[in-house]
């Protein structure tokens, strides 16, 4: 027989009236705050809405700040969401959900480092966002405006990846406003040819990746995207590597050309992927030729073993062997002698 419980038994032989008493006086902070959303999410109208947004209005304010709430704070927040999507208020919780994602990307800038479940609970968030919204169903093209909003005000990474995640509920209409939205910042964003100075700045960063996201499906207008900005040598790579991954080999050979000449010499990975290319094509010759430049600005062990692989498939082998090792004498024979040089000079005193 299990022994009855004294503690339960006493509290159950108190007064209701002494027992709320009771456990007002002694209950804390946090108890009484997931107690007021309880009686919010139960109230004989519907949920206190206006409750739930004060509720998440002070723990944003107070997040961050000493004494002030944290993440565990905000994580019973969230469950109080879920309770709602629970008890058959799914607009309700998607409602809540957006305002809580809203106000935690403007406050997070100033919570402690050391909070580190902070990354947590706004993916909690965002899991309940994106399913009240599979409940409720949303008019799409508001939907795509907050998808939108999100991402272009995606400071710290807690929002990335939006348009694949909502893709499938956004639907045609949703994606025709959100490409309508993107498409509006986009085009007043100027294009970047070689060399152009493009400093720091947040919004076409920001514009970028989401155009990237968006036309992740469609290579030709993906390749449009990465073409707007051809400032660095990396960026010609970028669209090269594109073209091969999408089965565009001579358009990956045309646009790795195109990068050499517009920063010859300058950038060794774009020259390593055309000499690749051209050896695929069967330009061996150009390839091997491509490979030696490297090699020659760059005597070390990696250029010289990518030299000889690629060797190897023309059968020269050996030749491109010797010619490297008596580049590498060379070096090695100037060397010396500068040393030697300098080396005299500190005996003569000079």
């Amino acid at each position: 027989m299990t022994k009855a419980d004294p503690l339960r038994a006493h509290l159950m032989s108190l007064d209701k009236a002494a027992l709320v008493t009771f456990l007002l006086q002694h209950a804390d902070d946090g108890f009484l705050a997931k107690l007021r959303l309880q009686v919010a999410r139960q109230a004989p109208e519907g949920p206190d809405l206006a409750h739930f947004r004060a509720s998440l209005k002070d723990l944003l304010d107070s997040m961050g700040w000493e004494e002030g709430t944290t993440s565990a704070d905000l994580d019973d927040f969230a469950d109080s969401l879920r309770e709602l999507m629970a008890d058959g208020h799914p607009k309700a919780a998607l409602e809540l959900a957006a305002e809580a994602l809203g106000g935690l990307e403007r406050v997070w800038g100033r919570v402690d480092s050391s909070d580190v479940y902070l990354g947590c609970v706004a993916t909690a968030l965002r899991k309940i966002h994106h399913e009240a919204c599979r409940q409720a169903r949303p008019d799409p093209r508001e939907l795509a405006g907050w998808v939108f909003r999100m991402e272009m005000t995606n400071g710290y990474g807690a929002f990335d990846d939006l348009v694949d995640e909502y893709r499938p509920l956004l639907g045609a209409e949703g994606l025709a406003q959100l490409k309508s939205l993107a498409t509006e910042v986009w085009d007043g964003i100027p294009p970047l040819g070689p060399r152009a100075k493009k400093g720091h700045d947040s919004q076409r960063w920001g514009i970028t990746n989401f155009m990237l996201a968006l036309t992740k499906h469609d290579p030709e207008a993906h390749v449009a995207v990465l073409q707007r900005d051809l400032s660095g040598p990396s960026e010609f790579l970028d669209v090269a590597q594109y073209c091969q991954a999408s089965g565009w080999s001579d358009r990956a050979i045309e646009w790795a050309e195109k990068g050499i000449q517009a920063f010859p010499g300058e950038e060794p990975l774009l020259c390593s992927f055309l000499a690749d290319r051209y050896a695929a094509a069967g330009r061996l010759g150009e390839g091997i030729a491509l490979q030696w430049t490297i090699f020659e600005a760059d005597p070390d062990l990696e250029t010289y073993k990518d030299l000889v692989a690629l060797a190897l498939r023309t059968g020269e082998e050996e030749v491109w062997r010797q010619r490297a090792q008596g580049l590498v004498w060379e070096h090695f024979e100037a060397n010396r002698k500068t040393t030697s040089r300098l080396r005299q000079k500190t005996q003569r005193g000079v």
